[in-house]
């Protein structure tokens, strides 16, 4: 069920306006969960490409974020070598500018609280030069990167606060999803539950067309039965969640674990599972040049799942996305920090030469609070001297100079 877009079009004007007149380096999108900020820079993107300009999606995510540039690992060219930080910030600034048209690059980051610092630093110096025009949406009441505050703070982009629908574009919404009127009573009980939280409205809407409860008479929609007050938009998702099957279930927390994933480290068996949860819109995928992606459809789905996972399942994942990414030749930029933090989590000691060589590329970014995590799990898995001098790099570079004295 493809829902419309319908509701925020003052907004859409601010964001067309700041596309076509470049007076700032872009918009910063600021609201609670599920009031449509991913929607809304949709929307926008595909103004900017109908005016010719080169679009990129940055999807930041909770499984990027501990990855210096993580975000943008699927923009930037693979390498078997990891610069250190400023050249590899360089490196990244010129792979962006090489995807600009004459009308110039649009950068769209998805979840911009969840970007590493590294990635954070590289949005605001691209947009800073005036190299790209950024959409940024970021959930209201967490912390964003320094980096990504600046851009607001700074003033290099408009800040554009996003709230819940009002009661006409919550009526607006709901009428044109199911394609006709919604009698009184179930309208008024719908806007009393989701407060014209556009995703909360949509998980109801799907949930009462699933179970019989929203049904259509004579022309108007009417739901069936008491809407329960006291559901929470969390609980929600989560029963659209525990509604798959076991094969989507599973799949679903892969993703939620370790996405966005690419498509080929997926099982060709689990293609018919990953059919039925894009139909059930629990997981998306978006494509960059020849490389296809696999994500969770949205955040809160993520969360969802995660909070369900034992810690012997958690291991498992962890253990699969890198023993996958290995069997891929783990190549890609990224790949080396990405399965060095999988293998921490699955097997904390059994894996020193992968930590230690993680703990230099970490120190080479640079990030030092990585690179002491990485070199102290090699320590503790009997690298050697290079590890503890990782660590006490690591721990120089963070100002932690009488520890790493007494190290070194």
């Amino acid at each position: 069920m493809r829902w419309p877009f319908t509701g925020r079009d003052a907004e859409l004007q601010v964001l067309g306006d700041a596309l076509t007149r470049r007076s700032t380096g872009g918009v910063v999108i600021l609201g609670p969960a599920g009031v449509g900020k991913t929607r809304l820079t949709a929307e926008a993107a595909g103004l900017a490409h109908a005016r010719g300009c080169a679009v990129e999606w940055v999807r930041a995510s909770r499984a990027a974020r501990s990855i210096p540039l993580g975000a943008f690992a699927a923009l930037l060219p693979a390498t078997e070598r990891l610069p250190d930080g400023a050249e590899l910030l360089a490196r990244a600034r010129r792979a962006l500018a090489e995807r600009a048209t004459t009308e110039g690059l649009v950068i769209c980051v998805d979840d911009g609280h969840l970007l590493d610092d590294a990635s954070a630093a590289l949005l605001h110096q691209v947009v800073a030069a005036g190299e790209a025009f950024a959409l940024v949406s970021v959930r209201r009441g967490l912390p964003p990167p320094d980096a990504l505050r600046a851009l607001w703070k700074d003033e290099l982009c408009l800040l554009l606060e996003l709230a819940e629908l009002d009661h006409a574009g919550f009526s607006s919404l709901l009428g044109a999803a199911l394609g006709g009127a919604v009698d009184g009573r179930s309208a008024t009980a719908l806007w009393e539950l989701t407060r014209g939280n556009a995703l909360f409205l949509r998980e109801l809407v799907r949930h009462g067309l699933e179970r019989g409860r929203l049904t259509e008479d004579g022309g108007i929609w009417r739901w069936r039965g008491d809407v329960r007050a006291g559901t929470r938009l969390t609980e929600l998702v989560d029963v659209r969640v525990r509604d798959a099957g076991s094969d989507e279930r599973r799949l679903l927390e892969l993703l939620a674990v370790g996405a966005p994933l690419e498509r080929g480290l997926l099982e060709p068996h689990e293609t018919p599972a990953l059919e039925t949860l894009e139909r059930s819109e629990l997981v998306q995928h978006h494509t960059d040049e020849r490389r296809r992606f696999v994500d969770v459809a949205h955040p809160l789905h993520g969360e969802a799942v995660r909070l369900q996972l034992t810690p012997t399942r958690l291991e498992a994942i962890h253990t699969r996305l890198a023993d996958t990414v290995d069997a891929h030749g783990a190549r890609r930029g990224g790949d080396l920090l990405r399965v060095a933090l999988w293998r921490l989590e699955a097997d904390p000691v059994g894996h020193a030469a992968l930590f230690q060589r993680a703990a230099e590329a970490a120190l080479a970014v640079p990030d030092a609070v990585l690179a002491e995590r990485l070199a102290r799990a090699a320590v503790r898995a009997g690298a050697g001297f290079r590890a503890q001098l990782a660590l006490g790099r690591a721990l120089a570079n963070a100002g932690r100079t009488s520890e790493a004295h007494a190290l070194l």
